[in-house]
């Protein structure tokens, strides 16, 4: 899947889960994840990793990270995302710093961590008039024992906050002509510094992502209305003919268009993921 950014509204969300996005992804919010079992690679900035039962994994607001799935994608978890004003007493380190690592292990963790993490889930989910107050005071608690087991360094402001106006662009405007000389002009910003933005978070060329965003809208639009026409997919999702829309096509899914409907006709695809290249 594309990377893509989400502007989440809500404060704190927790939840549990048995599988983790492996969709590329950055928010203004921070991210948690307790693994309670299994395992899944993460990427977090381009930085891969593994992360095994008992790790803590953290992206910081801006970070792009995901989750690819190892074997059968059993990664058993607990999952924090909160806003960084929900702790304003860490907010000069959110605001300039990142993790040295983003994945904390299960050695160099507090014994007291995981009964802290339970006790953030349980508070956030009950219906209390203090429950955000409570829920906060864990997380705060949390944090500061997770922090403690932890390295920072300064964090490049200005290539994050280009990133995610890049990424938001390019989701918004990529049904349109969209040519590179167009984003940076829109941006202010030199056209060899959001390649080279792309290059060393992504790990992916301009063309190539607003390439896969138009072929998962080809593949929603294929699956979802099998009888449209793929002259009529193709245009609307932004290519100008159909010779390269089908070398798209093939060069992203393995197979011509037509061909794939047909395999795929009345079921759900999963989009694809092009974040992480062999």
């Amino acid at each position: 899947m594309p990377t893509f950014y989400e502007n989440k509204r809500i404060p704190v969300t927790t939840g549990i889960g048995k599988q983790l996005s492996d969709g590329a992804h950055l928010h203004n919010h921070l991210e948690v994840v307790y693994l309670l079992d299994g395992e899944t690679k993460t990427v977090c900035d381009s930085r891969e990793d593994v992360m095994k039962k008992g790790d803590v994994f953290i992206a910081f607001p801006n970070q792009v990270h995901c989750y690819p799935r190892i074997g059968d994608g059993h990664a058993e978890h607990l999952l924090f995302i909160f806003s960084p004003t929900v702790c304003s007493e860490f907010k000069d380190l959110f605001r300039r710093m990142i993790p040295t690592s983003p994945i904390v292990r299960a050695e160099n963790l507090d014994e007291n961590l995981l009964s802290l993490a339970w006790k953030v889930h349980e508070e956030n989910q009950k219906d209390s008039p203090y429950r955000e107050v409570v829920t906060r005071g864990y997380l705060i608690a949390f944090l500061g024992k997770l922090f403690h087991s932890m390295e920072f360094r300064e964090e490049k402001q200005s290539d994050g906050t280009l990133l995610k106006g890049i990424l938001n662009f390019c989701n918004k405007h990529y049904t349109e002509p969209l040519s590179l000389d167009r984003l940076a002009q829109e941006l202010n910003v030199g056209k060899y510094h959001i390649s080279h933005i792309l290059s060393e978070k992504l790990k992916i060329s301009f063309p190539d992502y607003v390439n896969g965003l138009r072929i998962n809208d080809a593949i929603r639009q294929l699956t979802e209305d099998p009888d449209r026409p793929i002259t009529d997919v193709a245009y609307d999702c932004g290519f100008n003919s159909t010779r390269t829309f089908n070398r798209a096509f093939v060069k992203y899914t393995g197979l011509p268009p037509r061909e794939f409907r047909e395999k795929n006709r009345y079921t759900h695809v999963t989009p694809i993921n092009f974040y992480i290249k062999d």
